[in-house]
């Protein structure tokens, strides 16, 4: 399966907070994602300036790519960075990870996401999107022109950007690419559900969503949300924490617990339970093994730091699935 993937290029500023007062010192949140501009960067960065701090490429379709090409899957990112050395920093940082890249480059700053890890591990995402913005659909165009592309993989992000969305959409679906879409974080599902639901039901073929996002997408758990996923023609992945992930297609549903580790931080967590999943599906494995691979992917970033594993995790990643 030949994959692209399409976000915004974001470096992350992982910040790890003593509590979480330093979030309501901020008026932010918890868990939630807000997008700022230049002077609430600033300000964001001036109050945690004293806490363990740590750079990496990121943003959502970024980290699933990262899974894939880690997986040795056939990956391409398309993104927006700037002509700085953040933006050289991210294009690096991703070819190294095994991806492809497709970048346009502009005069604004390369895009920030500033994300604030609680003691509990819960991430709440302050987001200067930059270059980001800038993303037009040419470059993406001009690659599905050339190119024989099997899946169209978007975070959920960019439906902040209505009309780019639609246009690559609707090019994917004319080439007949299967698109696949990460609703990314429950505020944004609520800011942009009437346009959400339409994409949704007239468009995707696979959506992955948490619990918080299932919630505010159709008011109901993943658990209780069964019937209403059954009504679609769509392979729904829920991914449920703790409590594992399942996936409903037609009178199809399938539940995979998680594994059972210690949470240090659950940055990445979704992004690479989704590349697990893909590796599974490009591989025409059954739903249940495919769950299997995400959740343990998810697993293994949980443990850690950011959304980066070592060379050795990765080699024990791939061991265990050869196996």
């Amino acid at each position: 399966m030949k994959i692209m993937t399409i976000g915004n290029a974001l470096v992350d500023l992982l910040v790890m907070l003593p509590s979480d007062d330093v979030l309501k010192k901020l008026n932010l949140l918890k868990g939630s994602m807000q997008l700022i501009d230049e002077h609430q960067r600033a300000k964001i960065l001036q109050e945690v300036k004293a806490y363990p701090q740590k750079l990496v490429s990121g943003g959502s379709a970024a980290n699933t790519a990262v899974g894939m090409g880690r997986l040795g899957m056939d990956v391409t990112y398309v993104g927006a960075i700037g002509l700085d050395d953040l933006g050289q920093f991210f294009k690096n940082d991703m070819e190294k990870q095994g991806v492809k890249t497709l970048f346009e480059s502009y005069p604004t700053p390369t895009g920030v996401s500033i994300v604030l890890v609680s003691p509990d591990g819960e991430r709440t995402f302050a987001t200067y999107l930059g270059a980001a913005l800038s993303l037009s659909e040419n470059i993406f165009l001009q690659s599905i022109h050339n190119e024989n592309f099997d899946c169209l993989y978007v975070e959920g992000y960019l439906v902040n950007n209505e009309e780019f969305l639609t246009k690559i959409v609707h090019s994917a679906v004319k080439k007949n690419i299967q698109i696949a879409i990460d609703l990314a974080n429950f505020a944004v599902v609520e800011a942009k559900k009437a346009y959400l639901q339409h994409l949704i039901e007239s468009y995707i073929n696979i959506i992955f969503a948490n619990n918080e996002e299932c919630v505010a997408y159709c008011h109901a758990t993943p658990i209780n949300s069964v019937n209403y996923w059954q009504k679609l023609p769509i392979l729904a992945v829920l991914k449920m924490g703790k409590d594992g992930a399942m996936v409903v297609r037609g009178e199809e549903v399938i539940h995979v617990p998680a594994y059972d580790v210690q949470v240090v931080d659950t940055t990445g967590a979704g992004d690479l339970f989704a590349a697990g999943f893909m590796y599974g599906l490009s591989h025409g494995w059954p739903l249940q093994k495919c769950l299997t691979v995400g959740n343990f992917l998810a697993s293994e970033v949980i443990q850690v730091i950011g959304a980066k594993l070592t060379e050795e995790t990765w080699e024990k990643i791939r061991k265990l699935i050869r196996e």
